[in-house]
């Protein structure tokens, strides 16, 4: 078995490096608007029985 580079060198993680450095780039501002915009487009918005929604819990199970 030969020595092999680190793993942090290889094509494929400096290729990950370059994307999440431009992820993170993004400013918070701009991130909070496109937030609010894919919410306020969103086909689940008040819809409680969209699927991926949690249920709400009963009076009973939250011991009132």
């Amino acid at each position: 078995m030969g020595s092999s580079a680190p793993f942090d060198s290889t094509p494929e993680f400096q290729h990950f490096k370059g994307v999440m450095k431009r992820v993170i780039a993004i400013p918070k501002a701009d991130l909070d608007e496109r937030l609010r915009i894919s919410e306020e487009q969103s086909p689940r918005k008040n819809n409680p029985a969209a699927p991926g929604r949690k249920r709400a819990i009963s009076a009973k199970k939250r011991g009132q």
